[in-house]
């Protein structure tokens, strides 16, 4: 359970009776397991903040509404999770939870409550006194709901903590139903998703309901299901319960933990598969599983496709199912431009703003969200390749993460093409020269191939009235991080300067004594500069061999001092004679030698 919260069948029986009363008893109740980040990972990088939708090679999904209400039983019609400004937060706390508030966090308008500090004051939820009025069961029931809803369904990185912003929709335990949590619940999944899915955000780690992310795969995507000896369903949970039983050990499933698996595999599904049969299931939820539920985790199935935004607070993301309406039984066509502003996706949540009135435009559309339901043709089978919808959304998609997972795909492209036009004179060569050139100019159509299966029109939905709030103006937003400081510039030549290891006549003795050793000289000496990068001396005896010369007019052997010898002290260079005509250049022979000469 998630920041240590207590067991739902461990908790005291009034606490337990007084969450169900509620109504949002379902997703608390359900087993847990646990996510697998890799294949949140997959997703993630897959997901599209302007559509809020998950590209596949083959189409794209998400999840909507209707999985949100299916899978956690939250309800999703009702009024929009949001309030005015908050400036009594002890207040709120001595209403709904009989005492005063330990506020996180140094400044006095912290909005955070620290979740050791709530188990502690009501005893973790197991335990109450024997003459306890009914009002202080309400308290517990509250602080149990608020901490499960805050950390099962609205997690942040804030960990250990608790947010106080929804703590004022819990006045009225009995109305719990009438509150569209499961939409706000989606707002925030949604933002966690456009927010990491952003390079601009530098984030690494994510947010949100991740469970029903993991819910929804398992559901939609048949490949990524783990193996499960039976799916038992529960008669008063939620159908995502069922995913959380025990295992099938003799058989392998999907293997966890594994991101470059999990990124192939999503590169390499298709919509149909002769061998792994459906490998995406448009209509999971079939009428029999519908009934094996509770019916009030159905109320409000009418919005299940609206297209509005959802609201949490400062968060406002827009539910957009006329880009799946294969998840809904319907033809789907080629869909309307995304009505996302990327500006929302700056918006932070501040105590001190009436978000009533700031997003006062969004709040009135998801009012009279009944009038903007998507409709559609019945759904019959999966859009032809060669359709009018598949060619728009190759040309409009990046289908394809990883290398193997494009080599693939473009095979299984140009064998369409190839089977295509079996009838036609063109050879295999110049229709696969012919694929190719398309690969590279999707814009364009090869018109060798039969004419597209045509798109079925879009659904037309009322016309939204014209956007009145400045977004621009909104105190308290994202400030956009600073730009990566860019890389230095790299000289065109990267090697360091040569050392020169030769006798200069206009350095000194001491400067002399830091080389390693006398070298033969030629010229002036103009030609050469002076270098600070010289290397250390060595403490070591070394033989005058070593070096490249040695002086050669003493026999007697010695070894290389710390000191200059005095050889070397008194030593001149010899006066320069420039070669006669037709003789080479060679050095002189007085005072050095080579040692391979």
């Amino acid at each position: 359970m998630s920041l240590g919260l207590t067991p739902f069948d461990s908790i005291h029986p009034r606490i337990r009776e007084g969450v169900v009363q509620t109504g949002l008893s379902g997703f608390i109740e359900m087993r847990q397991y646990q996510v697998d980040m890799s294949l949140v990972t997959a997703l993630v990088e897959r997901w599209r903040p302007e559509t809020h939708t998950f590209m596949l090679p083959e189409e794209e999904c998400t999840v909507t509404l209707q999985d949100v209400a299916i899978l956690t039983g939250l309800p999703v019609d009702g009024f929009a999770v949001i309030g005015g400004p908050q400036h009594d937060y002890q207040g709120v706390g001595v209403a709904h939870l009989g005492r005063e508030l330990e506020l996180s966090g140094t400044t006095s308008g912290s909005s955070w409550v620290g979740t050791r500090w709530l188990f502690e004051q009501f005893r973790h939820f197991r335990e109450l006194d024997d003459d306890v009025s009914d009002m202080e069961v309400e308290w517990a029931v509250r602080a149990y709901l608020w901490a499960a809803l805050d950390g099962l369904c609205f997690t942040d990185l804030n960990s250990g903590h608790l947010g106080l912003r929804i703590l004022p929709h819990l006045e009225d335990l009995e109305d719990q139903r009438s509150i569209s949590w499961g939409s706000a619940v989606l707002a925030h999944l949604y933002h966690e998703l456009c927010i990491c899915s952003m390079a601009s955000q530098h984030r690494r780690n994510i947010g949100g309901a991740l469970w029903i992310l993991q819910l929804w795969a398992f559901e939609r995507l048949t490949p990524l299901r783990p193996r499960y000896a039976a799916l038992p369903i529960t008669q008063h949970l939620p159908l995502g319960d069922r995913w959380a039983g025990p295992r099938e050990r003799r058989v392998r499933g999907a293997p966890r933990h594994d991101l470059s698996y999990f990124r192939l595999l999503l590169d390499r599904l298709l919509c149909f598969d002769l061998i792994l049969s459906v490998q995406i299931v448009w209509q999971p939820y079939t009428d029999d599983l519908l009934r094996s539920i509770p019916s009030q985790y159905l109320a409000g199935s009418e919005v299940w496709r609206a297209r509005v935004p959802l609201i949490y607070y400062n968060i406002v993301e827009w539910h957009q199912p006329d880009r799946v309406l294969q998840q809904f039984g319907l033809i789907q066509p080629i869909p309307l431009a995304p009505v996302q502003d990327h500006r929302l996706h700056s918006l932070l949540y501040k105590s001190s703003n009436n978000y009533m009135e700031i997003l006062g435009y969004y709040v009135l559309i998801w009012l009279h969200r009944e009038s903007h339901v998507v409709g559609g043709y019945r759904f019959e089978r999966p859009p032809h390749y060669h359709s009018q919808y598949m060619e728009w959304y190759r040309r409009h998609t990046r289908r394809w993460i990883t290398w193997q997972g494009a080599a693939d795909g473009s095979s299984r492209d140009l064998a369409e093409m190839v089977h295509v036009r079996r009838s036609s004179r063109d050879s295999i060569i110049g229709s696969a020269a012919r694929s190719s050139q398309m690969a590279y100019m999707e814009d364009r159509r090869d018109v060798t191939l039969p004419p597209p299966e045509p798109a079925v029109p879009a659904f037309v939905l009322p016309p939204l009235p014209p956007l009145t709030v400045d977004l621009d103006s909104i105190h308290g937003r994202r400030r956009q991080r600073p730009t990566p400081r860019q890389p230095r510039q790299r000289p065109d030549q990267p090697i360091p300067p040569p050392v020169y290891y030769h006798y200069d006549a206009g350095e000194s003795s001491q400067t002399r004594q830091n080389y390693c050793g006398p070298t033969q000289f030629q010229g002036d000496g103009s030609q050469f500069q002076q270098h600070s990068q010289v290397p250390p001396i060595s403490s070591f005896p070394v033989p005058p061999s070593s070096g490249p010369f040695f002086y050669s007019s003493e026999p007697t052997p010695y070894t290389t001092p710390l000191t200059e010898p005095a050889q070397y002290r008194q030593a001149t260079p010899p006066p320069f004679q420039a070669p006669q005509h037709g003789q080479p250049s060679t050095p002189s022979d007085q005072g050095y030698r080579p040692v391979f000469s």
